[in-house]
């Protein structure tokens, strides 16, 4: 899969806004799906973006994926990224 900044960010917003936990399904939106948005989720979480629960299946395809929160490297990369102007 390919890495799509735009989704990375998707996340990183929602999850700051999120009161509790985040599943990956309420992130899936009509150009991502649920496999592309766990992906992201799992990759966020390996670079130290996010604190997650990831859970896969025996052929590798995600079972469930929880978003807990954002680390700190999480929180000032999207401090980074969240202006329009600077994100285009």
């Amino acid at each position: 899969m390919k890495r799509d900044m735009d989704l990375v960010r998707h996340i990183l917003i929602k999850t700051e806004e999120a009161p509790e936990p985040i599943e990956a399904q309420s992130l899936v939106r009509g150009k991502w799906d649920e496999e592309l948005v766990s992906y992201h989720i799992d990759m966020m979480q390996s670079h130290g973006l996010v604190d997650a629960s990831v859970s896969r299946d025996y052929d590798g395809s995600y079972v469930d994926c929880v978003v807990d929160g954002l680390t700190w490297d999480g929180c000032d990369y999207l401090d980074a990224i969240r202006d329009d102007s600077i994100w285009r």
